[in-house]
């Protein structure tokens, strides 16, 4: 669920300041009243009314991988992404390897691996 756009947020802290009660509030904004509560709780303990970030899981796909990877496909530019996981065992699915291989910039013409040209 995406968070409270700031306006709302805003909103809900100038109430709280003047005292209104959580459940009004909510009914007001047609918002939950467990919202109200946790953006005032937020609001008082870190003086912002700005939502939390969620960094998300850590990738397990890590630096050290990704560089093998670049290392084999520089030597062996026609493997295909089965033959890359399964040579370097690495512990992950054929469409993020796809997905980081396309963010660096890497492009697959049918079987062969091409450098990104920088």
């Amino acid at each position: 669920m995406k968070p409270l756009a700031g306006e709302i947020r805003k909103l809900i802290i100038e109430a709280k300041q003047r005292k209104e009660k959580d459940s009004d509030i909510a009914k007001w904004l047609n918002i939950s009243e467990s919202s109200v509560t946790v953006i005032w709780r937020l609001f008082k303990t870190t003086n912002n009314i700005e939502p939390k970030r969620y960094p998300g899981a850590k990738s397990i796909f890590t630096d050290e991988m990704k560089m093998r990877v670049k290392q084999l496909i520089k030597e062996e530019p026609d493997m295909t992404l089965e033959e890359i996981i399964d040579k370097l065992n690495l512990p992950i699915k054929k469409s993020r390897l796809s997905q980081w291989l396309n963010e660096a910039g890497f492009q697959y013409k049918k079987k062969r691996c091409l450098h990104p040209s920088n």
